[in-house]
């Protein structure tokens, strides 16, 4: 929820496609996990909406010494059900969630929390193009950012993102696959 009410606010409430794919996959992914504020928590959301592969979402958080991942996977695209739902609501999305709990070397967390980079904000208003958003917090302070075609445009620090994200999905087992009724 407060994933998506920050892109809103930093979209300026336009409704841009990427905003839209984003808006229906928060809608019934996981929800993501939100730190007390001043904690030392950590918490991050990558979304991954890649026009011809698998659409997912990856979060990761800190609850003490502990970090778990959660993992939902779109096992349908989320494209077909934006371009139908006009059509015929409601909609069957499948969908599977898997969480595990990892370690604090995890690839994909370090990149975020220990690089300390600023990621570059470059979204397009095209369906057909690649789009990712990253959402992370350390309990005091939070960050969006939104890319489209990052491998296109050479962003390698998106890129390196993207790449460490594939061998993180595979941590937790797959084990829960439900079909989730949205009314659109």
């Amino acid at each position: 929820m407060a994933f998506k009410m920050l892109l809103n606010y930093l979209l300026s409430h336009q409704e841009i496609y990427p905003y839209k794919i984003e808006k229906l996959a928060a809608s019934i992914s996981a929800p993501v996990f939100m730190p007390e504020p001043d904690s030392g928590n950590l918490s991050m959301r990558f979304a991954k909406f890649p026009l011809g592969g698998s659409e997912s979402i990856i979060d990761i958080y800190t609850c003490g010494k502990r970090v778990f991942i959660t993992v939902t996977r779109f096992l349908a695209s989320l494209r077909v059900f934006l371009d139908k739902s006009a059509i015929n609501p409601p909609l069957k999305i499948p969908i599977e969630i898997s969480t595990s709990e990892i370690n604090k070397q995890e690839p994909l967390f370090n990149e975020v929390f220990f690089r300390n980079q600023e990621l570059s904000g470059n979204l397009s208003k095209s369906e057909n193009d690649d789009h990712y958003f990253l959402f992370k917090t350390d309990s005091i302070n939070c960050f969006v950012y939104g890319i489209s075609n990052p491998c296109l445009k050479k962003d390698e620090s998106w890129i390196r993102l993207i790449n460490r994200s594939f061998g993180t999905e595979l941590v937790p087992p797959r084990r829960k696959f439900v079909e989730k009724l949205v009314y659109k």
